[in-house]
């Protein structure tokens, strides 16, 4: 086990890293990160972000711990090394999640047990911790977890990967009606969601929809708001494209355009020029040139019936 300890502060941040072995507290380093009172806040604080996330990076620690700050009457001192300790937590923070939800994920199995919810569901759902992991290295250049918000739903078993698909039970942030039934803002749904990594294969949409079915029920409007939905897709995309099939699937209720999760996941990355956007795929080639004739790209609101 590998530890690191951090004493926060702005002018000089020491550090020191230990493993055990066996009953052996063994050093591995220890040193401090400096700054000079000719810079200014913002690049003391940044010296110090980048020194702890390099150490972070190069000895990998399992666990971090940072001092307490005890000041009775030096304020000033207090709120720099306060911030200098907000930087230092920040540094470490995805990895922490990483290994938070890991072990959530193992407490929330015994639950699936008492449930009676077979092994591959719960292994099927909980694989979005090695999904979203790899989408953190992908876009910050460090394994760890930065949706921290979204992986809450599957501990609390509130969200299901059921096949190709997951399926989460919750209120509709929407207000609609499909073949007589209205839904409102509140009301029970259930709101399907696309996990990254495998095609979105038609008939294995389908057979997870089934599944889906005969996990949550037929009573509640099966809903999905997904770029994937996006009508304006078919200007970008093959008709026989395998997400276009996928939005078949669903009668489209309503546009919006409040979030770019469309540029977002097509490029995995936001820019403010699309001229800056990649051009890898067929796709991100069309969905630049689309952005640049002043295109935009939305998310649609699809509903399945119940039954």
């Amino acid at each position: 086990m590998r530890v690191l300890g951090i004493d926060p502060g702005t002018g000089r941040c020491g550090f020191g890293i230990v493993e055990k072995h066996g009953n052996r507290i063994v050093p591995i380093n220890y040193g401090v990160i400096e700054t000079f009172k000719e810079q200014n806040s913002l690049e003391r604080l940044n010296i110090v972000y980048e020194g702890v996330a390099e150490l972070i990076e190069m000895y990998r620690p399992h666990f971090m711990g940072v001092e307490s700050l005890y000041f009775n009457t030096n304020i000033t001192t207090g709120i720099e090394v306060a911030q200098a300790r907000g930087v230092i937590l920040l540094a470490g923070y995805r990895q922490r999640f990483l290994y938070y939800y890991c072990r959530l994920a193992c407490e929330t199995y015994e639950k699936y047990q008492r449930e009676g919810i077979g092994d591959r569901v719960f292994f099927d759902t909980f694989s979005d911790i090695a999904v979203w992991c790899q989408v953190c290295f992908r876009r910050y250049g460090e394994y760890g977890i930065q949706e921290y918000e979204w992986l809450w739903r599957h501990v609390e078993m509130t969200l299901f990967r059921l096949g190709r698909l997951q399926f989460e039970k919750t209120e509709s942030l929407w207000e609609f009606e499909y073949k007589g039934r209205k839904t409102a803002v509140g009301d029970p749904v259930i709101s399907i969601h696309i996990p990254e990594g495998q095609p979105l294969d038609p008939e294995a949409c389908r057979e997870s929809l089934d599944m889906g079915r005969k996990f949550w029920g037929g009573e509640l409007p099966y809903v999905c708001h997904s770029w994937l939905l996006f009508p304006g897709l078919k200007e970008l995309l093959d008709e026989k494209s395998n997400i276009l099939r996928f939005q078949q699937m669903f009668e489209i209720q309503s546009v919006d355009f409040q979030f770019r999760e469309g540029e977002e996941r097509i490029f995995d990355c936001l820019m403010e020029d699309p001229e800056k956007y990649p051009e890898n795929t067929s796709l991100q080639r069309n969905a630049r040139k689309y952005l640049k004739q002043g295109g935009r790209l939305g998310s649609g609101l699809g509903v399945i019936a119940a039954d």
